[in-house]
């Protein structure tokens, strides 16, 4: 039989962004549509998600993200910096961001894999 747990904080969920990556020149250098992008990504990412998150414009408009030329110019600032990977080589197939773990286990943001 299941038990509901109760969240530990009322308020739900959070996203941790260490102050190693919020502090390095890779953060400072990537726009901050692409930081409030590597945002929602982290508050994607679950348990169940297993570090495969869809980025799409569908998905995201709920969150202000209106164009997809600005969508996919922060995609693509996250992969430069080594922040996300697209598993998918078709450019015309919905973009699936893999965060890479250096994304998840708080590496630093100082320089690309």
């Amino acid at each position: 039989m299941a038990r509901n747990h109760k969240p530990a904080d009322p308020r739900g969920g959070h996203v941790r962004i260490y102050w190693e990556i919020i502090d390095s020149m890779a953060w400072r250098a990537v726009m901050p549509r692409t930081q409030s992008l590597y945002v929602l990504m982290r508050r994607r990412l679950t348990s169940n998600s297993n570090g495969n998150i869809s980025a799409t414009l569908g998905e995201m408009k709920a969150h202000g993200w209106n164009a997809s030329a600005t969508l996919s110019k922060a995609l693509r600032e996250l992969q430069a910096v080594g922040r996300a990977a697209s598993p998918s080589a078709d450019r015309f197939a919905p973009f699936t961001a893999s965060l890479t773990s250096r994304c998840t286990n708080g590496q630093s943001w100082g320089s690309p894999p």
